[in-house]
């Protein structure tokens, strides 16, 4: 990410050039201790990234909402029944994030499910609670492997990185971000 924020700062842009969107194809290194699920969740891999650069949270909000549908329509076409669920963003930061997830019972990864208002969420995001948080229904636990993953970053490297864009009025502002990848390889 803070990568991607350097590379964008140095093209000094205006707000009338935003939405940004950059992608990149590269290799991945994850320290897995194994490799698990077969090919799945090995620790090199092709990874697909995009990060967008906004001026707006509704432009990002526009972005976001484009790409997790986007996202959707792929998981669709490789025959993959990917879930998208509520996730905690980690390291990466943000407070908004979605993983789409496999379901499948040889998966490491654990999702709960409200079967009666349908909300879907990560084992890091719901804590040790196990009742939904809009309808206090039990949510029951399912596994999965994560196949994609989307970001709502706002200003989270922004800020820290000082990077700006000219808005319409001639001052600096922060861009606002999303990133947005799928393991290639782990979808094949």
């Amino acid at each position: 990410e803070e990568v991607f924020v350097d590379l964008v700062e140095k093209f000094s842009l205006s707000e009338k050039e935003l939405p940004v969107i950059l992608y990149q194809f590269s290799n991945k290194f994850r320290d897995e201790t194994r490799a698990r699920g077969g090919l799945i969740r090995v620790r090199e891999f092709l990874m697909k990234d995009a990060y967008s650069f906004n001026a707006t949270s509704e432009s990002l909000d526009q972005t976001y909402n484009e790409m997790y549908k986007a996202y959707g329509r792929i998981f669709e076409k490789l025959g993959i029944n990917a879930v998208a669920i509520e996730a905690d963003s980690g390291a990466i930061g943000g407070k908004v994030s979605h993983e789409f997830m496999a379901p499948s019972e040889a998966g490491e990864d654990e999702y709960l499910e409200c079967i009666k208002c349908g909300y879907k969420a990560n084992r890091e995001k719901i804590g040790k609670e196990n009742l939904c948080p809009k309808c206090k229904n039990v949510l029951k636990v399912n596994h999965g492997i994560e196949v994609g993953h989307v970001f709502r970053l706002d200003d989270y490297f922004s800020t820290p990185m000082n990077a700006t864009f000219t808005a319409s009025d001639g001052t600096k502002k922060k861009f606002l971000m999303g990133c947005y990848g799928i393991g290639i390889e782990r979808n094949l």
